[in-house]
């Protein structure tokens, strides 16, 4: 029987429902789940001085055959003025929208990430892929950091296969700390983590 029917079957049946069972289950749908195709967005951890332009790395692990992604990025605009969107790789040109647009509604400190491939081919990059970089000014003051992260809003998150399946997304929040004298924890960026964001429908 299969595993999300077993699940179900459990549901509907409580007198049958066991605490071995259900762990067994429950193990079952977590193996499952973990088996599917999953993708990686990493945001780079940098540190640099007040006034100072820098380069925010997302890199990608397991862009195998996607045919369309959209998600947001935050960050905390007390601390980084949006510059730009750089360096995106070849195949991936990816569509950015933020609060400088004419008659946008997204705030500061949000920014829209829109792709779909054109061709009939879906691109597969290879591990740890720079996709693209987003330019900051730090305008901080020294010893600010502002964490960069994978959000639903203004674009909710979302990636396609070749066969219009949900991929998972997961992802590893970056870090930008503004050098100072005496900061808290020390002069640099730091890995804030892994964070799961399961692909909305």
């Amino acid at each position: 029987m299969p595993i999300f029917d077993q699940f179900l079957q459990m549901a509907f049946y409580p007198k049958q429902l066991t605490m071995k069972k259900l762990l067994f289950s429950l193990l079952l749908l977590a193996f499952a789940f973990s088996c599917q195709a999953q993708l990686v967005f990493k945001f780079g951890n940098i540190s640099g001085d007040q006034g100072q332009t820098i380069d925010v790395p997302m890199r990608a692990d397991g862009f195998t055959g996607i045919v369309s992604t959209q998600y947001s990025v935050h960050y905390d605009s007390a601390v980084l003025e949006l510059v730009d969107v750089v360096n995106r790789v070849s195949g991936y040109d990816v569509e950015a929208s933020d609060h400088r647009a004419p008659g946008t509604k997204t705030p500061k400190g949000q920014i829209g990430f829109l792709w779909f491939d054109p061709n009939t081919n879906p691109p597969t990059f290879a591990a740890n892929t720079k996709m693209f970089d987003i330019r900051f000014k730090l305008i901080g003051k020294p010893c600010d950091s502002s964490l960069i992260i994978l959000a639903n809003k203004p674009t909710s998150i979302e990636a396609l296969d070749g066969n219009s399946n949900l991929v998972n997304i997961t992802s590893q929040s970056g870090k930008v700390k503004i050098n100072g004298t005496n900061c808290p924890g020390g002069g640099g960026g730091g890995n804030s983590g892994f964070n799961f964001i399961a692909s909305q429908e």
